[in-house]
């Protein structure tokens, strides 16, 4: 057990050296993943932990205590850019979902349970709400540098759940006992005990979609700008770093045999490989000028060959190994069994005819399915709808199933406007660095999908805590915050009115006005600064 504690530990460490963070914000939010794991070999289970006899559920509520405890301390200490943000239209969704679950708590099982339980999903949304204020902060502590880049951002949260990765790779030489699972049929994942097989595919995935996004654009980098964006020893410790993610993920997502995973990897490298899209309206035609519009066909150009190459490296690998695949795919296991989704669809159909009737406005209950007999099916009680959105329509009723398709939805079409409607500057370093905000963005619009997938066969954004929870709602507050955006509007066009004003609505992150009326007097130094800092190239050629 102490061996286990201490390699999450380490793990987490380790993710957030590699993510370049020293944020305390951010440490507490990769040490709120590892209370997931399962570290205790003597009790190990998904569910069935009972006591304190192993330390592990004393472990689990150690470390989220430690967390939440923390981030409550950060959250006060910035409350005013807490409760700015917790009154913007976009945590509307989260806190009405909240507010109708206690609402109907009594028609839970056991409410104080279900109360728990709620209260975990308030302070997954808090973490993110004090995420956003860091990234916040930091962009009002540095102004001339345009802020934190969305690329940052995403590679802080997606390296997140890295620690993950790591111990469950540990467990497996230190433990495979509770690594791994054989089932009767003789098929061998990795999960079982230390954590679900589902759950290490989401994360697998999330990491892995993040290493090819960063080596990507590094490659981007090279052929269609100038190499000397920044030092080569940045540029090799950037290329280590998602060399070595892509590995470690690589390897969790095909042990771990989750055909969700494996298909929403996929669909997640589709969208990252779609060509940018060249601004087709007259007003975006008309406001460029001869030179962005080559830099951006050339962009273009290159993520087409990226494609051309990614798609036929899938072809020869299928080509070569289908028999493999379709061993690796099945599990076992015929059409049927996938068509079913593996039993889903028997409970799905129960609870959507026959639960959701009894109460469709309050619901049954929030986590109203347990194993004292909440729902019963197929001769025993469930307590897993295996479904987020039926889940939250079971146990919430209409209005929540409605605020959680909004928690889903939301920053979904937020991250794909911003991902297929670049925003190219009026300068190389400019333009660069717009083409790098949309390669972020374009990689959060594909994690945006991956929740929304993986909720359809799992708790997702509501139910149980889980990975993806955590990791959504780290992520919520930010992609609809004003700090999204202040990084490039912050680059492109500072000296005009528009910008000013908008920074200036930015509630959250807004100078003080005398503050403002100094930035707006130094427009020039400020600009001529920003293509100078660290993250901007000197020259692009």
């Amino acid at each position: 057990m102490i061996l286990g504690m201490a390699v999450a530990v380490l793990a987490a460490g380790l993710a957030l050296f590699m993510a370049g963070t020293r944020s305390v914000a951010y440490a507490l939010f990769y040490l709120s993943f590892l209370p997931f794991l399962t570290l205790d070999p003597s009790q190990g289970g998904l569910v069935s932990i009972d006591g304190l006899e192993g330390g592990n559920v004393a472990w689990k509520l150690g470390v989220r205590a430690i967390a939440t405890l923390g981030i409550a301390v950060l959250g006060y200490r910035r409350r005013g850019e807490v409760f700015a943000l917790l009154a913007r239209p976009a945590s509307l969704p989260v806190l009405g979902l909240f507010a109708w679950a206690v609402i109907g708590l009594p028609r839970a099982q056991d409410p104080w349970v279900s109360f728990f339980r709620l209260g975990e999903l308030l302070a997954f949304f808090v973490t993110g709400v004090v995420l956003a204020t860091e990234v916040g902060a930091r962009h009002d502590r540095e102004p001339g540098r345009g802020g934190i880049a969305p690329g940052d951002v995403v590679r802080r949260h997606a390296l997140a759940l890295l620690p993950v990765l790591i111990s469950a790779i540990a467990f497996s030489v230190l433990h495979p006992e509770i690594a791994f699972h054989e089932s009767t049929s003789g098929v061998r994942r990795m999960g079982h005990k230390f954590m679900n097989s589902n759950v290490l595919g989401f994360s697998s995935t999330v990491v892995f979609l993040w290493a090819v996004s960063a080596l990507r654009a590094r490659w981007a980098l090279h052929l269609g700008a100038d190499p000397a964006t920044n030092s080569r020893r940045e540029r090799l410790r950037e290329v280590t770093v998602a060399l070595v993610a892509l590995g470690l993920a690589s390897y969790v997502l095909y042990h771990s045999r989750s055909r969700t995973a494996s298909i929403t990897a996929l669909g997640g490298l589709a969208i990252l490989f779609l060509p940018w899209r060249a601004p087709r309206s007259s007003g975006e035609t008309a406001t460029m000028s001869p030179g962005v519009s080559a830099d951006m066909a050339r962009l273009a150009s290159l993520r087409r060959i990226g494609a051309v190459i990614a798609a036929c490296l899938v072809l020869a690998v299928f080509a070569t190994s289908i028999g493999t695949i379709e061993e690796w795919f099945m599990r076992g296991g015929t059409s049927a069994d996938i068509a079913s989704g593996t039993g889903r669809t028997g409970l799905w159909h129960d609870l959507l005819l026959v639960q959701v009737p009894k109460a469709p406005l309050v619901g049954a209950g929030y986590l109203n399915l347990s194993s004292a007999g909440g729902f019963e099916h197929a001769g025993h009680a469930w307590n897993n709808a295996h479904n987020t959105y039926l889940f939250a329509l079971v146990s919430t009723g209409l209005p929540g199933f409605l605020c959680v398709l909004s928690i889903v939805a939301w920053p979904l079409l937020v991250a794909f406007q911003r991902a297929f409607r670049p925003l190219p500057g009026s300068s190389p370093a400019e333009r660069l660095r717009s083409a790098l905000d949309q390669e972020a963005w374009t990689l959060l619009f594909a994690l945006q999908v991956i929740v929304a997938i993986s909720g359809i066969t799992g708790f997702g954004v509501a139910g149980y805590p889980n990975v993806a929870m955590l990791f959504h709602y780290g992520l919520f507050a930010w992609v609809l915050s004003p700090a999204s955006t202040a990084h490039a509007s912050e680059a492109i066009g500072a000296s005009t009115d528009a910008t000013c004003s908008a920074r200036q609505s930015a509630v959250p992150f807004a100078a003080p006005p005398a503050a403002t009326a100094t930035r707006l007097r130094s427009a020039v130094p400020r600009l001529t600064r920003a293509v100078r800092g660290p993250q901007i190239p000197r020259s692009v050629r």
